[in-house]
């Protein structure tokens, strides 16, 4: 149940130009990395749901459905989840594969580099392909349920059959043939894990069966690599080329919502905000359910603490003992507020609290802010609550990200187990009662989640007052500020919604 590992990992691709101009190998270094580094990733998303299908616990999962039968809610559930993680993995690797058609080679090693890059891709998209099929072929009943549309994530119907014919036919093994004659021709590359994870899916592939395509020429296995980048498994590649135009490997610093836009946003947050954030084109996304993916807490500067919260928690003070959250603060957490109060390495302030792959961390508006949409909700609660709130995110400051997305335990955390964990309800009432969601049999609260406790909350008894949504707009390359009605319909978008656009 750990298909979800390494999503902390920063990679994202940018509606940009492929390379700059300049022919010099070394400006590629990063590119090249980072392209590698999305393959090993995406392969052990893909390895880890393979796992969770393999490993499930409940034998009524694995039971094959009778004729006679419709597939259990839960087994309908269970399915769902791998499926929709699979293809994550799955299509953020034929998004680097479209890539790389357009890259321009300079020298002998970044044309070896790039080989093996593309290599490792199709070798890793044909060996989990054979394998999810091989594991869905078991019960027919699985493949009307593969095959529906899944409009939450932006995927359309009849994804399984496509996926099959693309893979169990003798054209894809020929390809594979054609890659292992021409990797002859070229140095071995310096990635170590790549080179592993290559032998261990050719190996596979071999073992399947699959491997026995006919001897090809150099010549020949070139047309054949070639055409083989024509199929595509998600209908991306023209959206992506009309809309967004040529991707790039790295963003670096063309987020969506400027400089102008997080002023806006700093101006009007307070102490407890709660932040909803979505970057484009960051793996990251893969294997977290719904359009929103990270959340944080703004919890303010000290200044700004002591303002807001004034004389208006005394009570709650004075039953700790203190006359001031801030002297609460350093008392109880001295390093943390120490480091709370240290300027970002940019420069700005830190007013924001936030589980990121680095682990818990005291950041600034500015940099949590710096993505392509946002939202803040606002909660609903006395300030006493809310100081509260801040307190227990201070506490669990410093901790690790939680790579295992394990709500039950305190030792690490991801971004939503933050806002939870800091916002949790007990038996007095006090707190916020976030609608938690079933994830690889984990219960867990997602970014999606927190926003669905908005929508589905009692106009009578309102837990959480809506402050703003920036939505980014891909084909315009900006963000624009929407009401609270766009930012409900935004809960329901698929993953995958700007190749819709």
């Amino acid at each position: 149940m750990k298909y979800l590992i390494l999503l902390a990992l920063i990679f994202t691709f940018n509606p940009y130009s492929v390379f700059p101009d300049q022919t010099d190998d070394t400006k590629y270094e990063s590119i090249f990395n980072s392209a590698e580094n999305t393959v090993l990733i995406s392969r052990n998303g893909m390895f880890s749901v393979l796992n969770f299908i393999k490993n499930s616990n409940s034998g009524d999962l694995t039971k094959k459905t009778k004729k006679s039968e419709l597939p259990a809610e839960s087994k309908r559930v269970w399915l769902k989840s791998a499926w929709t993680s699979f293809l994550d993995y799955f299509f953020t690797l034929e998004s680097l594969e479209y890539e790389l058609k357009s890259i321009m080679t300079y020298s002998r090693y970044s044309e070896s580099r790039i080989f093996h890059i593309k290599r490792s891709l199709f070798l890793a998209k044909y060996r989990f392909a054979l394998e999810f099929i091989t594991e869905m072929e078991k019960d027919t009943a699985f493949h009307t349920i593969l095959n529906d549309k899944i409009p939450e994530e932006g995927f359309p119907s009849g994804l399984y059959s496509k996926l099959k014919f693309n893979y169990l036919n003798v054209m894809t093994a020929t390809e594979f043939a054609a890659y292992n004659s021409i990797s002859m021709n070229y140095e071995v590359p310096k990635n170590k894990l790549l080179i592993s994870a290559m032998d261990e899916d050719s190996k596979y592939l071999w073992n399947a069966g699959k491997g026995k395509g006919e001897i090809l020429t150099a010549k020949n296995s070139l047309s054949v690599i070639k055409e083989g980048f024509k199929r595509a498994v998600f209908p991306v590649q023209k959206n992506i080329s009309e809309t967004a135009g040529d991707i790039k490997i790295l963003r670096h610093n063309k987020n969506l919502i400027s400089k102008k836009q997080i002023e806006h946003i700093k101006s009007i947050l307070l102490p407890g905000d709660i932040l909803l954030e979505r970057r484009e084109w960051y793996l990251t996304n893969a294997g977290i359910p719904g359009f929103w993916t990270h959340a944080a807490i703004y919890i303010g500067t000290a200044e700004q603490r002591k303002k807001y919260f004034n004389d208006s928690i005394n009570d709650f003070l004075k039953n700790e003992n203190y006359s001031d959250i801030e002297f609460l603060l350093k008392d109880k957490y001295p390093s943390a507020y120490s480091i709370s109060l240290q300027p970002d390495e940019s420069g700005y302030e830190r007013s924001v609290v936030e589980a990121i792959s680095e682990g818990v961390l005291f950041t600034s508006i500015e940099h949590s802010a710096d993505c392509d949409s946002i939202a803040v909700l606002r909660p609903r609660l006395p300030k006493n609550e809310i100081a509260k709130a801040i307190i227990k995110a201070y506490h669990y400051s410093g901790r690790p990200y939680d790579f295992d997305f394990n709500f039950l335990t305190d030792s690490a955390l991801v971004c939503t187990e933050l806002v939870y964990k800091s916002y949790e309800t007990v038996n007095n009432g006090s707190g916020i009662p976030f609608i938690m969601e079933t994830v690889a049999g984990r219960k867990m609260l997602t970014a999606n989640g927190i926003a669905r406790t908005f929508e589905s909350q009692d106009s009578s008894k309102k837990i959480f007052d809506f402050v703003l949504f920036y939505d980014g707009i891909e084909s315009k390359k900006l963000s624009i500020l929407q009401t609270e009605k766009e930012f409900v319909k935004s809960i329901k978008r698929g993953k995958w919604h700007i190749f819709m656009q």
